[in-house]
């Protein structure tokens, strides 16, 4: 209506005055800007219909690492026993009234006071112990879809992100400290229960390894690339408004080649209690 509006005035005849040329200019002027306001408001309407939503979670957990170094005489194996770890997560999203979802997060794991035998890493004397900080850390964002109009509705997210995994060591260890790095992916299926009461969410997770430390590389004599499979799973609990307590399984091997027989692997574990504040 408002641009056969524009259109009508705009073609008045040109041989009017300049009063006329005038005011026809305001007409098109006033028209362009009530187009600009309705634009304007539906826009604002489209914002309201979104939801916002964050979570923080920290708790303590769990985990075990198992690592594989090979070397001309020989792979060098770490085994740990289960030790304590941290867990902290970070999420924030946003929801369409159509259901289409666009979530950010972040999870970060590592352990704590986690000491193995030396004679298992390094040429020192038995019965000394060495320190090690395993750790686990992913950046990601997961546009998704809810498959219903209520908030209990299934939902999927398809993670998209970067992953880093270290190994730290105090002292000198025959198995090198290390970071890799890369992408990874993770489709994600969430289903709700009992009106928001307790949620069940889980996928399998792919990881490209791109990049590895140096010193990693040169025992490796290769690039060290490599790639991850992995899972995650986790059932969510609501204490009560806006609190949840999720017990959280995330696992991953990590594999990469070398130029000795062996391969290069990593296997982690983690296993969490979080306590969530969401809003």
């Amino acid at each position: 209506m408002t641009r056969l509006f524009i259109r009508t005035v705009a073609s008045c005849p040109r041989r009017s005055s300049w009063a006329l040329r005038v005011a026809r200019l305001s007409l098109v002027a006033a028209a362009a800007g009530l187009c600009f306001g309705v634009a304007r408001v539906q826009s604002q309407e489209a914002a309201e219909g979104a939801r916002l939503s964050a979570r923080v979670g920290v708790g303590p957990g769990v985990g075990v690492r198992f690592i594989t170094v090979p070397e001309q005489a020989g792979p060098v194996e770490l085994s740990t026993k289960p030790f304590p770890a941290l867990d902290l997560a970070l999420r924030a999203g946003v929801q369409w009234r159509r259901g289409f979802l666009l979530d950010v997060g972040a999870d970060y794991q590592t352990s704590i006071g986690l000491h193995v035998a030396s004679s298992t890493l390094t040429r020192a004397t038995s019965g000394t112990r060495s320190l090690l900080r395993a750790s686990d850390v992913r950046v990601w964002v997961a546009p998704g879809f809810r498959a219903g109009r209520s908030d209990s509705s299934p939902r999927l997210h398809l993670i998209a992100g970067w992953m880093v995994r270290g190994l730290q060591a105090v002292g000198e260890v025959v198995v090198p400290a290390y970071m890799l790095h890369g992408p990874l992916l993770r489709p994600e299926l969430t289903w709700t229960f009992g009106g928001g009461a307790i949620s069940l969410r889980g996928g399998p997770e792919l990881a490209w390894i791109m990049f590895a430390s140096h010193e990693l590389r040169d025992q490796l004599g290769s690039t060290g690339s490599g790639f991850g499979v992995g899972a995650e799973v986790a059932a969510d609990f609501r204490v009560t408004s806006g609190l949840y307590l999720s017990l959280v399984y995330h696992g991953m091997l990590v594999r990469a080649p070398s130029q000795w027989d062996a391969s290069f692997k990593d296997v982690g574990h983690w296993l969490s209690l979080r306590a969530e504040l969401r809003y």
